[in-house]
């Protein structure tokens, strides 16, 4: 935010609030209450990064939000936790009672540690999971736990959130005078849960076409739907093979027992992983998951 304030050509409006906006032939009307204020102000078109709860997103994606496309977590932070070995590093920890889902511990700069639990919101739902609950319980009683955290102190309050994302992936981001980014297009990761990154790319390619259509006077629906594209392109085509991915393993969770297993000794399941993880799935890499697969078909 202090970047933001010192660029002359942005204006950064603070303690503000939407409460609604109008699409018309001539541009995009909204009204703002800043300061206790109703204003209206107009714009050529609306780059939406309002979050998880976007006044925009539901205009453009014209269905109710689906419970198995949010995820509910808690984040919390705390001192002298006792580290996992010789050098400081993010943890996830993937637990029966748990999944679909991980708890995690990142450790922070200033000596602090991230802690938090994150869990899909329909099974939250069907289970009647507390999650504040679940957490104190793995803290003080999982072994893999208890012992790290017996000395340790809660510095911050336990904060809640609710996490979009997607399980196509090809969605609609845009329509006419809009764009979509970050949480309010639902683009975090829908197995690790990251949402910086999308949302980085996102805001960088939503600003990339709202200049070309700001150069052709082209704001229609159409034309933007190019963003569209390149979002798939660029972030939620990988997603497809990892939700089918997670799914197969929280099906059976020995299967992520076995695989932890044989990934330090089986080259081709490193690059497998590391492929549909870190980069674009390759056609390539078929052949090796349907091998994969065949492993532990007939142990089911």
């Amino acid at each position: 935010m202090q970047q933001v304030r010192q660029r002359p050509e942005a204006i950064l409006w603070e303690n503000s609030k939407l409460e609604d906006y109008n699409v018309t032939e001539e541009g995009v009307t909204l009204q703002i209450v800043k300061e206790g204020q109703l204003i209206q102000i107009s714009a050529k078109m609306i780059i939406a990064a309002d979050g998880a709860r976007s006044v925009f997103r539901k205009n453009i994606f014209r269905r109710p939000i689906d419970r198995k496309q949010m995820a509910a977590v808690i984040r919390t932070y705390y001192k002298d936790v006792k580290p996992s070995g010789k050098c400081n590093m993010f943890e996830l920890y993937i637990f029966e009672n748990v999944m679909p889902g991980y708890f995690w511990i990142f450790p922070m700069a200033d000596g602090t540690y991230n802690v938090g639990l994150g869990i899909t919101s329909d099974v939250i739902q069907s289970k009647r999971i507390n999650l504040r609950k679940l957490m104190d319980e793995l803290i003080i009683h999982h072994p893999l736990l208890k012992d790290r955290f017996g000395n340790a102190t809660r510095v911050h309050p336990i904060g809640g959130a609710e996490l979009p994302f997607l399980t196509e992936s090809e969605p609609k981001l845009s329509d006419k005078r809009i764009l979509l980014a970050g949480d309010a297009g639902s683009l975090a990761d829908p197995v690790s849960g990251e949402g910086i990154g999308p949302g980085i790319v996102s805001g960088k390619y939503a600003a990339l076409t709202a200049v070309q259509a700001l150069k052709a006077n082209d704001f229609s629906a159409s034309f933007l739907q190019k963003y569209d594209v390149t979002i798939h392109d660029k972030i939620t085509r990988a997603y497809a093979i990892r939700i089918s991915l997670f799914d197969w393993f929280t099906k059976y969770p020995w299967r992520i027992n076995t695989l932890i297993r044989l990934y330090p000794k089986i080259r081709w399941i490193r690059n497998l992983l590391a492929n549909m993880i870190f980069t674009s799935f390759r056609f390539s890499d078929i052949k090796s998951l349907m091998i994969f697969k065949k492993l532990f078909k007939n142990n089911v």
